[in-house]
């Protein structure tokens, strides 16, 4: 609303309040929305980092239990590792059992866990794998 004095034209101080305090809402919700955003975006992007590098150990698994002697039933190697992306420091471990439906048959429990910010999240898959 527009108050016309005279010749003058302007606005009155409380539609200038009104209006910065409404300016001031929406550039707050905006802005949440869009720090919620990167942290999901952050947290999903670690959470693909974790999947890929348990394919990657899967794939190990499986060929060297492909390229072992015939007359060799030992299970897989328990293993643990450590790895740096982005700065961001992950924490894996690969820990075979055997099935107890057959001796060649192995059930592979593969976890990765990281920190981010005061949340610890983990990522774990299980998969057989035979000889």
């Amino acid at each position: 609303m527009m108050l016309r004095t005279g010749s003058k034209l302007g606005f009155t101080l409380m539609e200038v309040m009104v209006t910065a305090a409404v300016l001031a809402l929406c550039t707050v919700l905006i802005q949440g929305g869009m720090l919620r955003a990167a942290h999901f975006f952050g947290r999903y992007a670690n959470t693909l980092k974790a999947e890929i590098w348990m394919d990657d150990k899967i794939w190990d698994v499986r060929e060297r239990s492909f390229y072992q002697d015939e007359e060799t039933t030992n299970p897989p190697n328990s293993e643990s590792a450590h790895f740096n992306d982005s700065e961001k420091e992950f924490n894996g471990s690969v820990n075979p059992v055997p099935a107890p439906s057959g001796k060649e048959l192995y059930a592979l429990n593969l976890s990765i866990r990281w920190q981010e910010g005061n949340q610890d999240f983990q990522v774990a898959r299980k998969v057989y794998v035979t000889k």
